[in-house]
């Protein structure tokens, strides 16, 4: 049987130029528990797509 995320293509779109901070406004993850907190950090994501086959 084949999981869910074996069927699944992403696509991201990353700007190398950008550059952000790691703060509570803009860490997406559930967990708050990182390295980079409070740190200057060079990219960014932009867009995140997903689609299921």
């Amino acid at each position: 049987m084949r999981s869910s995320r074996e069927n699944r293509q992403i696509l991201i779109l990353f700007d190398p130029a950008q550059i952000g901070r790691v703060d509570e406004q803009t860490l997406k993850s559930r967990s708050n528990n990182t390295p980079w907190y409070g740190q200057e950090i060079q990219g960014r994501v932009v867009q995140v797509w997903s689609s299921r086959l």
